[in-house]
């Protein structure tokens, strides 16, 4: 679940009786998320995520979780600010570039030689997938869910 040893992939994580797990939520509940063949136990409910693979889920309410949290993850790309919003298990890099005001279509010949894409999807929003290997100066920012939750309840 790591980019780098010290950054891990975006999305939102949550930690309930002793692992972490992919999550999702709102209204102080959970959802948890294992991503495996053999169901993790009792009150997990089998199921198959939008890429057809294997998954397993659970609620709880949002006081039964240790942490929950979302992993923003910003990167740099041929100069330009970059989002990550996820990671493809073949090491691709999803999301979209901040300065989408500075990209040309060198950028966009740049992403295809690199073996990925670079497109224009509306006036101001331009996504990109490259892969890892050519993003740099990765960085972290973590906002606390659960405390937000609670907080809101």
């Amino acid at each position: 679940m790591n980019i780098t040893p010290e950054v891990r992939h975006p999305g939102e994580y949550a930690h309930w009786q002793g692992t972490a797990y992919q999550a999702t939520g709102a209204r102080g509940l959970v959802r948890l998320v294992a991503r495996q063949e053999d169901s993790p136990g009792p009150q997990w409910h089998r199921g198959v995520d939008p890429r057809g693979d294997t998954e397993f889920t659970r609620i709880v309410a949002a006081t039964d979780v240790d942490w929950w949290i979302h992993v923003h993850v910003a990167a740099t790309w041929e100069d330009l600010n970059f989002q990550l919003m996820r990671v493809e298990s073949d090491g691709m890099g999803w999301g979209y570039v901040v300065d989408d005001h500075r990209c040309t279509s060198a950028h966009a010949t740049t992403a295809e030689l690199q073996g990925g894409e670079l497109k224009q999807v509306d006036r101001g929003e331009v996504h990109l997938g490259v892969p890892l290997q050519y993003l740099a100066n990765f960085r972290e920012r973590v906002t606390d869910r659960k405390a937000s939750a609670l907080k809101n309840r």
